[in-house]
C-alpha cells in the first residue's frame, strides 16, 4: 500500500474513495505545493508538525 501504482489506484477506485475521503487531496512534490499554497495564503493556512492547514481566502 506505500505504492500501490496506478493501476492499483484506479482498480480501487481512484484516491477519494481508496482514502475514503471526500475533501480536497493536495498531492506534493518536494514540499514545493505545500510552501506555495501557505505562502500565497499565510493568514489563514499554516504548516506545524501535525500537518498542513489551509484554507483558502475568502473559503
Amino acid at each position: 500500500m506505500q505504492r500501490p501504482g496506478s493501476s492499483t489506484i484506479t482498480a480501487l477506485g481512484w484516491l477519494h474513495q481508496m482514502a475514503a475521503w471526500s475533501g480536497p487531496i493536495v498531492t506534493d512534490s518536494g514540499g514545493f505545493q505545500a510552501y506555495s499554497l501557505i505562502r500565497n495564503n499565510s493568514k489563514q493556512s499554516r504548516i506545524t508538525d501535525q500537518g498542513l492547514t489551509f484554507q483558502p481566502e475568502g473559503g
